[in-house]
């Protein structure tokens, strides 16, 4: 069949809070000859705009004249545009043909163009110092009226650009495009969660929430049909925003598919088109992405502080699943693997298990409660129409007329493999019954005990449904998760305040202001470089760049489809990413393995277990700073998982880190993602580092090797700066009264604090979400135990107050520990600790170069 994209077009060229002018009914007379100012300026403190208007164009600087971004004159032939696409601004008529395809979730568009029409002349501008409306058309179509809308507002500039169309006889224009100058190292990242590339320079991506693709395996790269089927460009979660190392940052404020082209067909040459009436953007112009991040951020909205319990590792566990003969929840608290969260994975919707056996659901999460867990279930937006339990849901919602219908009035349904391939309809969100009917679902599963769920899919609404708000697929298509993490979000904020958690893996732009957690859905159980682990570090990275701060994975991937089962080394290598990540999730799934083949688990021989333990640990001993991470980001939308860029904008390299990151503002990462390395080769960035593991010091700002077995991640801390710590004894971050399990209340009042010192930063401080100020200052002199903390040794140390030891290190550093209530000076060395409601006792590990 072919269908056309629906006719609605208003273009923009650059910049952000949107004006808009569509001039009179009639079409304007053009004259031969443009007889008005050849240029308009606007401008604020921060940022001017130059309009060109003889032919048009758009010139952005910075108020010291510093150029931000250009349009594209073109005046030159751009290879492979036969069409024309490539100018200052233009629009066309795309049709579309929906091929087959063997999911609905698969986008299946093929387009095809008419040739462009150009804003070329101009008709008629006006302009107050602070925005302008131009008038333009292409001399060829003058009935084809462009309306640009260009303001200013501080440091953002937002344009619009809308189009009338009165044209008789040809097709409505439906696509808008604008191409701008590229320099030639010119970098761009961000644009989603995307795990083809993180520097897109050289790529073409289009935002269209996607099913995840099928890798080639560990030997394919990346291209044009790996992961298969549309390539690396396929994602779950795209957003129109993306940063230049140019310094400004651009989002396409649409709900449609939009394409970004960032030097693919011209080196020199950056293209943006939105298939609707009209390109609506902003640019936010700093020379600090991380101010950049923040303002768009505040505009789309930002992620919220859940309970704590939300940033403690979670496994899949299968009810009634056993390790040696003891039930596995048992055998997680047994065999010291510190755990906060069990799912279960029971499919409440599509499939309808659970709801005929409340009984034994109700006593299994009582149970896990009393063990020290949260319970997890699962949950989607469909009812499935072919598995007998779901029959009853299935009646009573086509009798309320709640699932989504196509144009042609026909219910939608479509294959799904959840819980087992099967038929389902989908629920049309945007009806306030439907909305309704799904939080009843979901306050049964909080009935029967559980604390949240897997949101699964949100990929599969087609272009052809038409919803009862009146939006068509084309429109609400990339909508669909945020309709369906709203409606979850806020009937549990209503149940549970932020005692909650449900991860996402689809979502578009703002979709963290409704879900606690991205999670990158599901990745090939491998090395596998287009969807595998190093696929996945990439992921984590972009997203973090597109305003979604909390984000993890499955740890040692959920689908087999063309590699051999996972192996210890990639479950060991992904268990340490998990561990550096802000949601640690073990899965233990292995869908699609051949010949009933299994992955290795974490129960495969007593190292794993081990190793896993450790990384688990670790993640669950870094709550507090984790927390407090979590909570910058709530308030400026910085993400936990840092890209180089970030932190250091100014270092060409920065921007080409791929699989290497900031932990929050102390920790700096660099997990191994290749089969069969044994070290790691990074980039420390400027600044004295520490070796967690080994804490020798190190230089930065250069390249350096880490050796990197399998129980060791390479991570540094950086000099001034703390990061605050549970007892490693702590088990869970759920609370539980049974005295066996050590919860955090179990050790409350009581901290571990690791510092890094230097002769060029003295001091480090950190401030925690419970109030608690640290605070570490290296004077002038040696540092030496004061007379009244007596030196002991290491068992002492983790249960006296006010005693500690020094201990010089192979390569100088110094390590001062000392267990403290308060402040306490260690000859040229301050420590203090102060919490509002309490006194913390800190066992501090000081590393002094």
């Amino acid at each position: 069949m072919r269908r056309t994209v629906p006719c609605l077009i208003a273009l923009a060229c650059a910049f952000a809070p949107a004006l808009s002018a569509c001039g009179s009914d009639a079409a304007p007379e053009v004259p031969d000859e443009y007889d008005g100012p050849e240029t308009v300026t606007i401008a604020s403190t921060d940022v001017r705009v130059t309009l060109t208007l003889r032919r048009f164009g758009m010139r952005i600087e910075r108020a010291d004249g510093r150029p931000v971004l250009e349009t594209f004159d073109g005046l030159r032939a751009v290879a492979n545009d036969a069409g024309g696409a490539f100018g200052t601004l233009a629009a066309t008529h795309r049709e579309t043909e929906l091929r087959p395809s063997l999911v609905e979730g698969f986008d299946h568009a093929a387009p095809t163009d008419d040739p462009w029409l150009h804003a070329l002349r101009t008709v008629t501008v006006t302009a107050d110092g602070r925005r302008a409306t131009v008038t333009l058309v292409d001399p060829s179509a003058p009935e084809a009226v462009f309306t640009v809308d260009v303001a200013v507002d501080g440091p953002d500039v937002s344009f619009e650009a809308s189009l009338r169309d009165d044209r008789k006889r040809s097709p409505r224009l439906n696509l808008a495009g604008q191409t701008f100058l590229a320099g030639a190292d010119e970098k761009f990242a961000g644009l989603g969660e995307r795990e083809g590339s993180v520097n897109h320079r050289g790529r073409h991506y289009q935002c269209w929430v996607e099913e995840g693709g099928i890798g080639g395996g560990e030997n394919a790269g990346p291209g044009p049909s790996n992961p298969s089927p549309n390539g690396p460009g396929m994602t779950h979660a795209p957003v129109p925003f993306y940063l230049s190392s140019a310094g400004y940052g651009l989002w396409v404020d649409t709900a449609y598919r939009t394409a970004f082209s960032f030097g693919a067909e011209d080196p020199s040459l950056v293209r943006i088109e939105a298939e609707e009436p009209r390109l609506r953007y902003t640019v936010f112009v700093y020379d600090d992405p991380k101010r950049t991040l923040a303002d768009f951020t505040a505009r789309v909205g930002r992620a919220h502080l859940q309970a704590p319990w939300v940033f403690g590792p979670r496994r899949r566990v299968d009810r009634g699943s056993l390790v040696d003969g003891v039930p596995e929840e048992l055998a997680l608290r047994e065999r010291g693997v510190p755990t906060t969260s069990i799912d279960d994975t029971t499919h409440f919707l599509p499939n309808g298990s659970g709801y005929g056996e409340p009984e034994a659901l109700k006593a299994w999460t009582d149970r896990l409660h009393g063990l020290g867990y949260k319970a997890i279930g699962y949950f989607n937006g469909h009812v499935s129409a072919t598995k007998p339990e779901a029959a009853a849901m299935l009646d009573d919602g086509r009798a309320k007329d709640l699932f989504v219908r196509l144009d042609d009035g026909e219910e939608f349904r479509t294959f799904m493999i959840s819980g087992g391939g099967q038929q389902v309809v989908t629920l049309d969100l945007t009806k306030p019954e439907a909305i309704a009917w799904f939080q009843d679902r979901l306050d049964g599963a909080l009935a029967l005990g559980y604390d949240g769920w897997m949101l699964d899919f949100g990929e599969y609404l087609p272009q052809r449904a038409k919803l009862a708000n009146g939006m068509t697929g084309w429109e609400a298509h990339n909508l669909y998760p945020l309709f369906l993490q709203r409606a979850t979000f806020d009937l549990l904020q209503r149940r549970r305040g932020n005692d909650f958690l449900f991860f996402s893996r689809s979502g578009y732009t703002g979709a963290q202001a409704s879900t606690p957690v991205l999670w990158s859905g599901d990745p090939s159980a491998s090395f596998d470089p287009a969807r595998g682990l190093p696929a996945h570090v990439r992921a984590a990275l972009t997203a973090g760049l597109s305003g979604i701060p909390f984000w993890g994975s499955d740890v040692s991937g959920f689908t087999c489809l063309n590699d051999p089962p996972a192996d210890k080394e990639v479950y060991l290598r992904w268990a340490a990413f998990g561990a550096l990540s802000v949601d640690m999730h073990d899965e233990n799934a292995c869908a699609g393995a051949k010949d009933g083949a299994k992955k290795w688990t974490l129960w495969n021989d007593a190292e794993t277990t081990a190793i896993y333990g450790t990384y688990a640990r670790l993640h669950t001993r870094l709550f507090p700073y984790l927390y407090a991470a979590a909570d910058e980001a709530v308030r400026t939308g910085m993400p936990v998982m840092r890209h180089p860029l970030l932190m250091h904008p100014e270092r060409p390299e920065a921007w080409d880190a791929v699989d290497e990151y900031w932990f929050g503002p102390a920790l700096y990462a660099a997990p191994v993602v290749r089969r069969g390395a044994t070290s790691r080769e990074l980039t420390l960035p400027p600044g004295t580092w520490f070796d967690w593991w080994t804490l020798a010091s190190s230089d930065g700002g250069r390249r350096v090797t880490r050796d990197a077995p399998f129980d060791i991640v390479p991570l540094y801390l950086r000099a001034g700066r703390i990061v605050a710590m549970l007892p490693p004894e702590v088990e869970t971050l759920a609370p539980t009264d049974d005295p066996a399990v050590i919860d955090m209340a179990d050790r409350d009042g009581v901290l571990d604090a690791r510092a890094g010192l230097a002769a060029t930063d003295k001091a480090a401080y950190a401030r925690l979400v419970d109030g608690t100020v640290l605070e570490a200052f290296l004077g002038d002199g040696d540092v030496a135990l004061p007379a009244d903390a007596p030196a002991v040794d290491e068992a002492a140390l983790a249960s006296c107050d006010r005693c500690g030891r020094i201990d010089a290190l192979p390569d100088g550093t110094r390590r001062v520990r000392i267990t403290a209530t308060g402040a306490i000076a260690a000859g040229s060395l301050a420590l203090s600790s102060d919490r509002p409601d309490k006194p913390v006792r800190v066992r501090w590990d000081v590393l002094v170069r």
